[in-house]
């Protein structure tokens, strides 16, 4: 359900925790966002080597409190953690076609997706999420400010989500 209530606002990740999907360099621009959404949060979904660092990162002042890691989900579990989200953020330096930008989308959840690989051919209007420079944590942060504060039309969001399959990519 596309239209479900949403409680507070919360930017979900779901991805493997590698360097190459930008971990760090996001918790350090939700950092950011947490300095001036009080009440935005942050939920990982995934596991990886990295976990552990990103977990003691999550621990400082700036963020403590703020950050849920989930582990790995199953897919059921994690679309409805989509349809719970404000947004999913996608900061990779390097993608190809992300399927988790367009499983999002389905969902009716808007992403802020680094303009790298295919993001920018999934992401092709503001209407669906916006881009953002992966090796800025500003940019990451000022995109995803501006995708909490933008009203979403979560039905348009999910027809365009709903337009590819993994059988098309």
């Amino acid at each position: 359900d596309v239209t479900a209530e949403r409680p507070a606002p919360a930017v979900l990740f779901a991805g493997s925790l590698l360097p190459v999907k930008n971990v760090a360099r996001f918790l350090e621009a939700f950092a950011f966002v947490a300095a001036r959404r009080p009440e935005a949060s942050l939920r990982l979904a995934g596991t990886g080597p990295f976990r552990t660092e990103l977990e003691a990162r999550t621990l400082q002042p700036d963020l403590a409190g703020r950050c849920e890691f989930l582990g790995e989900l199953a897919p059921p579990a994690l679309a409805k953690e989509m349809q719970r989200a404000a947004l999913l953020c996608l900061p990779s330096v390097s993608e190809g076609w992300p399927n988790v930008v367009m499983e999002a989308m389905a969902c009716g959840t808007p992403v802020v997706g680094a303009r790298v690989g295919g993001i920018p051919e999934q992401i092709t209007s503001d209407d669906y999420g916006l881009l953002c420079d992966p090796y800025s944590p500003t940019d990451i942060a000022e995109k995803i400010l501006l995708a909490l504060d933008k009203h979403w039309n979560r039905e348009k969001i999910s027809a365009w989500g709903r337009r590819y399959t993994r059988d098309d990519t």
